[in-house]
């Protein structure tokens, strides 16, 4: 209630109670009341109308009040005017954290320095002093940034919420079993969460749970399994390595590399027999057959490939004739 309207509705309120008190009870208008008063040595006696004695109390009430009204008011006036400073101050203070110049602001009100250390807090993304809840908050954040799994379910996200989707990308990454439970039943890559678990199962994933997916494998990703299977990192039979090159098409240099890396990997019948029937269905294996015949010393299967050909294969024939004269030579160094 503001000042003036309880300074009014008081004055009403006098009226009222003067009229009930000369309607009812006309005999206190004609009336006296002493009171005495003693301290000590000193006394006085005080006589009044009985109407004043009533009306006494009720104004010192109303002054009191009157006054206490308006020094709320001052109280309020500066308060507002102290937040009008730092509401000021804190948009420069923002801007200044902006642009990290790093000064220091105090403020006069408890609600815009409490703001400044959240902000401060948020920004940087370091636990402060102002609450268990925030503090938990930046500390789940740093962690899923960081690539760590985290359990969201006490802070309530929703699916579609980043963290909740970078958290699930994490656990992607790193849980095998939830990489391929999420991929098992899907036929290509649509979003981060699911590149994130075809690139896990890929790059560390077993090959029986890798062949069973329906997602087109790149040739990349083939190239990958293949170092793996070459570093002793994947397991595969002659008849999945076998599928696994024929399932993408690379380029000649491409299967020469693979010829050359699996040389030492595999039983000489075994990879002859696998790239004997890659040049009869991909031209662009052909020298790479014939690099593993080089290698295992073929020679007279050597020639009759190399003469059946209409390609340039100056290469394969300096080896031939190398052979032919007892000559030493370093097929690797020769064929590239």
């Amino acid at each position: 209630m503001k000042a003036r309207s309880f300074f009014i509705y008081s004055i009403l309120y006098f009226i009222i109670v003067s009229f009930l008190a000369v309607f009812f009870f006309s005999d206190i208008f004609t009336s006296t009341k002493t009171i005495e008063i003693g301290i000590t040595n000193f006394s006085k006696s005080i006589e009044l109308k009985t109407y004043i004695w009533i009306a006494l109390p009720l104004t010192v009430y109303m002054l009191f009040a009157l006054l206490y009204f308006y020094s709320s008011f001052l109280s309020l006036h500066f308060a507002k005017k102290r937040l009008v400073k730092d509401g000021k101050k804190f948009e420069n203070f923002l801007e200044e954290l902006v642009l990290e110049k790093n000064n220091s602001y105090k403020f006069k009100t408890k609600e815009f320095q409490e703001a400044s250390e959240l902000v401060k807090s948020l920004y940087y993304k370091q636990a402060g002093a102002l609450g268990d809840k925030l503090n938990n908050a930046i500390a789940i954040r740093a962690m899923i940034e960081n690539g760590e799994i985290c359990d969201l379910k006490p802070f309530k996200l929703g699916k579609d919420n980043e963290l909740f989707l970078k958290n699930e990308a994490n656990k992607a990454k790193h849980d095998l079993n939830y990489a391929y439970n999420l991929l098992k039943n899907q036929d290509e890559i649509n979003d981060e969460i699911s590149l994130s678990a075809y690139n896990n199962l890929i790059l560390n994933g077993l090959y029986a749970n890798i062949k069973t997916l329906k997602i087109q494998k790149s040739k990349e990703d083939v190239k990958i399994l293949l170092n793996r299977f070459i570093n002793d990192d994947l397991s595969l039979s002659n008849a999945e390595l076998e599928v696994l090159i024929f399932s993408v098409d690379f380029n000649e240099s491409e299967y020469l590399d693979i010829a050359k890396d699996l040389f030492a990997k595999l039983e000489p019948e075994s990879i002859k027999g696998i790239f004997y029937k890659l040049k009869n269905e991909k031209e662009l294996a052909f020298r790479a057959y014939l690099y593993l015949l080089a290698k295992l010393a073929l020679i007279d299967e050597l020639i009759e490939q190399i003469y059946s050909s209409e390609a340039n294969l100056e290469d394969f024939k300096l080896i031939v004739f190398l052979k032919e004269q007892g000559k030493t030579y370093d097929v690797d160094k020769l064929i590239c």
